[in-house]
Order: structure tokens, then C-alpha cells, then sequence
């Protein structure tokens, strides 16, 4: 006897989260300050800073691979301050692949925003500036570069980054070699998973903010029952149902950043970069069974 389960929806949330636009952040809407930024306070020497890095990770289902996958969306605002740092339009994002599936990037879209004559003037980039370039046997890149880029241009891009690596979840970065102004990361786990987390560096990592939420599914399960007796016969036994199962949602939101540059003597700069990484330990199957068996 043969069992094969396919679950037809993708999980719907049954409330909105609280964290996922705590502090009003829109692409394409800025501030007064913004706009007129010329040198960071914080660090004057900086010629550029991230004026919001966000990104939000959950987990959705994928129908045509029968399996759930993680999903990252990814929001970003730079503003250029002198000439050293235009090189902060040229995007590269690495994704891994192996012999059976491979990480993806999709809905890239990406604008360079220049003040002339007292009127914000938007130039969106064009998919053309968009492409992808195989690294190695385990990697590709996505590449894109922003249009238009000049000192006092606010560029900002987004993308949706999918993995049906579950083991392991995107690293989140705080610190980068230019300052931050507001890091903000959500990160909303099903209970049929457990993950271990883990940071690095020496910022300490400001206090999160958690809730937690009621989801549902639907699912459906196919029954294949085949019988040999001198001859084959083939039953189809379908049910459907919904299955409701908690998702718990951290956020982190850290503020005023300091840059972080190479120092001489210090052979793993990767150590001492603020970032939290989450490596699964646990899939507890048992509170479901019925949708895995």
C-alpha cells in the first residue's frame, strides 16, 4: 500500500503579527531628514549608510514539491554620501545549490531616488540589469545594479529569497563595513520545527519582541492502494482536512549600527560581525502526524 500527501493550500495566518510594520517603514516613502542627509552624525567619515536593512523570514508550503520551503523577504534603504561608497548599488547575492534544488530569488525590484530641483525624481531599474551567474558547483549569484547612482541618491531595492533548505536558515547581518541606522529582523517558526540560535560578534543584541499566533492549513491525503493478484488493480482513496498549529514569531530591531572594518591581526573578520544564525535541531512530526504519514 502506497500513501502519497499533498497539502492543496499554503498556510493561511489566522491573525496579523503585531512586529511586522512596528515602525511604519514603506519603500518609496521617506523622510525629511533623509532627504537631506549629507554626513552621519554617528560616523562622519561614512560614505554611505544603510538607513534600513529589513527582512522577514517564515515558512510557507510548496505545492508542487510537496514540502515546506523558507521564505526571506528583503527591504533595503542606502544613501550614497560621497563618491568612496558608490559601489553600494552594485548588488551581488549568493545562492546555494546542490544536485537535487537550489535557492532562488524572485519580485527584484530596485530604484535610485535623486533630488532635482527640490523634487524627488525616481529611476527604477530595468530587468536587463538583471543576472545570474553560476559561482561553483555549489553556488550561483544573482546580480543587479541600480541606475543613476550619484552622491545624495537613495537607492533601494527588495526581493523575495526562497530555500527548501530547511536545516538551515539565512544568516541575519546587523553590521555591515558602513553604519546602520535600524536593523530589523522577524522571524516566525512553526512548531513542527525546532531551531538552535547562535550570534556572533560583540554588539550585544538588543532585547526581541515575540509574539505568537494560531495558523491553519489545509490538507489533502491520497491513498494509492495497489493489489497483485494475477492481475492489477488500483484504489483511489481521497480525504481532506484542515490542521491548526501554532507559529512563534521573533523581532529584532537594533539601531544605530556602528561600521565594522579589517583590522590588521585579525584572521576571521566573519567572528566578529554582529549577526544571528538559526540551524534546525528538532522536526517535531508527532504534533502532526497524520500530515507527514
Amino acid at each position: 500500500m502506497k500513501y502519497f500527501l499533498i497539502i492543496v493550500l499554503a498556510i493561511v495566518s489566522t491573525t496579523i503579527s503585531f512586529s511586522k510594520n512596528i515602525d511604519g517603514f514603506k519603500m518609496g516613502k521617506f523622510s525629511d531628514e533623509e532627504i537631506k542627509l549629507i554626513k552621519y552624525i554617528a560616523d562622519s567619515t561614512a560614505g554611505a549608510v544603510i538607513l534600513y536593512n529589513y527582512g522577514n523570514i517564515s515558512f510557507i508550503y510548496n505545492d508542487t514539491k510537496s514540502g515546506f520551503e523558507i521564505e526571506m523577504v528583503r527591504k533595503v534603504r542606502i544613501k550614497i554620501l560621497d563618491n568612496s561608497a558608490l559601489d553600494k548599488a552594485n548588488i551581488k547575492l549568493v545562492l546555494y545549490k546542490n544536485e537535487n534544488d537550489e535557492e532562488s530569488i524572485s519580485k527584484i525590484k530596485a530604484s535610485s531616488w535623486n533630488l532635482i530641483n527640490n523634487k524627488l525624481v525616481e529611476t527604477e531599474m530595468t530587468k536587463s540589469s538583471i543576472f545570474k551567474k553560476e559561482i561553483d558547483e555549489k553556488h550561483n549569484s544573482i546580480n543587479f545594479a541600480l541606475p543613476n547612482v550619484k552622491v545624495g541618491s537613495i537607492l533601494e531595492y527588495e526581493y523575495v529569497f526562497k530555500s527548501p533548505f530547511i536545516y538551515e536558515l539565512p544568516t541575519w547581518t546587523f553590521q555591515y563595513d558602513i553604519p546602520v541606522k535600524v536593523s530589523h529582523f522577524t522571524l516566525s517558526v512553526p512548531e513542527i520545527f525546532s531551531y538552535r540560535s547562535s550570534v556572533k560578534g560583540y554588539l550585544q543584541l538588543p532585547t526581541p519582541l515575540r509574539d505568537s499566533r494560531k495558523e491553519t492549513a489545509n490538507y489533502m491525503i491520497t491513498k494509492n492502494t495497489e493489489m497483485y493478484n494475477g492481475s492489477t488493480s488500483i484504489g483511489n482513496n481521497t480525504t481532506t482536512g484542515t490542521f491548526e498549529f501554532n507559529v512563534d514569531e521573533v523581532t529584532w530591531i537594533m539601531k544605530d549600527i556602528p561600521s565594522i572594518e579589517e583590522e590588521p591581526y585579525v584572521s576571521t573578520l566573519d567572528n566578529y560581525i554582529s549577526q544571528i544564525n538559526h540551524e534546525l535541531i528538532l522536526l517535531n512530526i508527532q504534533i502532526h502526524p497524520k500530515i507527514f504519514f
